[in-house]
């Protein structure tokens, strides 16, 4: 059945009554609702979609009925956005079967022909619990080979599992009546559902004896502060490429634009740069702590020109010695 054909046998079916015969008649909503609808009603009979459909949405949201519910629904299939047509449909044949109505058989067809016309977004999701939770604008999708209806413009997709979350936001481009309806592939990679690593604190240096004239300590403190140096100059490095990376999706052509919206090569540099920034953090914590304990040893070295004896322990440090 096309649009045209859907309207012609909508109009001459809709009773008097819109609305749910559960609102009451001194109910200052239902004149608003009746209000909107005849506003919405005369943009709709003159193929004035745009203008009719924000009417039949204030009119439904007053007022919910099977009539605007039907009308809602074939304006919105009227104007392109076939997904949420689709969901109205769906929601007017249960409307319609429960009060054996006879505009279920008009829902029904209007549900098998929008079912192949709306664009879709197909999810792959790798090693996902069955609890994960896939949104769409904030709205719970499901997951299936057939993917979920979608309207034109910009989806942010979420997936929530346990701990671990995702997200992306992905465009679903215009799509014409003649034309097979677009399908989009979103890859969601493995989500991580450990914590982020911690930096161990550095262990304490051993205790020095009077015998030692501090030349072993003094040398591991060197080589220990100089691996921790090495630790960050490789922590600056990943920062740096993680910024650059990040920089050339918002580049021309790098698939990001101002809004952080990106496309598959955009989300892939992101994914990247992410990965780099988490090494660089690593790098100067571990290196951070490398330094710190190389010079702390390097410190508590004993001096060869004394006869002091330096201890360090969990409480502290103790002095003895002559000078």
């Amino acid at each position: 059945m096309t649009k045209t054909s859907k309207i012609a046998v909508l109009l001459p079916m809709m009773p008097m009554l819109l609305f749910s015969p559960l609102a009451r008649a001194d109910d200052p909503n239902v004149d608003r609702a009746q209000a909107a609808f005849d506003q919405g009603r005369s943009y709709f009979e003159g193929e004035n979609y745009v203008a009719a459909c924000p009417k039949f949405e204030e009119s439904k949201h007053l007022a919910n009925g099977l009539g605007v519910t039907l009308y809602l629904a074939a304006c919105e299939d009227a104007i392109g956005r076939h997904a949420t047509a689709l969901t109205l449909y769906r929601e007017a044949e249960t409307m319609a079967h429960i009060r054996g109505d006879a505009r279920e058989a008009i829902a029904h067809q209007a549900v098998i022909d929008l079912d192949g016309k709306a664009a879709r977004i197909r999810m792959h999701l790798s090693k996902a619990s069955p609890q994960a939770v896939v949104t769409d604008n904030g709205h719970a999708v499901g997951v299936d080979s057939r993917g979920f209806a979608a309207d034109p413009g910009w989806h942010k997709l979420t997936v929530s599992d346990g701990g671990a979350k995702w997200q992306q936001s992905v465009r679903v481009p215009e799509s014409s009546d003649d034309a097979s309806p677009p399908v989009l592939d979103v890859f969601v990679p493995a989500l991580d559902h450990s914590d982020p690593p911690k930096a161990a604190p550095p262990a304490p240096p051993p205790p020095v004896s009077s015998t030692s004239n501090g030349s072993t300590e003094r040398a591991i403190g060197i080589g220990l502060a100089a691996a921790g140096a090495v630790g960050i100059g490789l922590g600056a490095y990943f920062g740096a490429h993680a910024m650059s990376l990040r920089n050339e999706s918002n580049d021309v052509g790098g698939g990001c634009d101002a809004n952080d919206q990106c496309d598959g090569h955009g989300q892939s540099l992101r994914s990247s740069a992410l990965d780099s920034a988490t090494i660089s953090t690593v790098l100067f914590a571990v290196g951070g702590a490398a330094v710190v304990g190389g010079v702390v040893l390097y410190i508590a070295a004993p001096s060869p020109k004394s006869d002091m004896t330096v201890a360090i322990g969990p409480t502290g440090a103790v002095f003895r010695g002559s000078f």
